[in-house]
C-alpha cells in the first residue's frame, strides 16, 4: 500500500532582491493566498490557471513562464512592497475579499 502524497505550498521566504531596495517586502503585513486552481464559469470548465496562460499567450515574450518553477503549483503568494502606502493594506485585504466573494464557490 502506497502512502497518500499531500502537496503542502508554503510561500517562499522573500524579504528583497539584493542591490534593489524597492522590492523591499513591507513587514508586518500579510501575505495574501490566491489558490489558482479553483474553477469557475459554465461546468466549471476555467480556473485561474486557464486566464493566466491566456495572458502567457498573448505576449508571446513571456512564453517561458510556462515552465518556469515559480508558477508550479496551485497557490500564488501576494506581498506588498515596503514603498506602498499603509492605506494598500486595506484595499489589498478588500479585493482578496472581493475575490473570495465573486459569485465562485470556494474549494473546500
Amino acid at each position: 500500500m502506497q502512502a497518500a502524497h499531500i502537496k503542502i505550498e508554503q510561500p517562499a521566504a522573500f524579504t528583497m532582491l539584493e542591490g534593489f531596495p524597492e522590492t523591499a517586502i513591507k513587514k508586518n503585513t500579510p501575505d495574501f493566498i490566491l489558490d489558482v486552481s479553483t474553477h469557475f464559469g459554465k461546468g466549471k470548465q476555467v480556473s485561474y490557471q486557464v486566464v493566466a496562460q491566456w495572458v502567457v499567450d498573448a505576449y508571446k515574450s513571456q512564453g517561458d513562464m510556462q515552465q518556469n518553477h515559480a508558477y508550479i503549483g496551485d497557490k500564488e503568494t501576494f506581498r506588498l512592497f515596503d514603498i506602498n502606502d499603509d492605506s494598500a493594506i486595506t484595499k489589498v485585504t478588500a479585493l482578496f475579499e472581493q475575490l473570495k466573494n465573486a459569485g465562485f464557490p470556494v474549494k473546500e
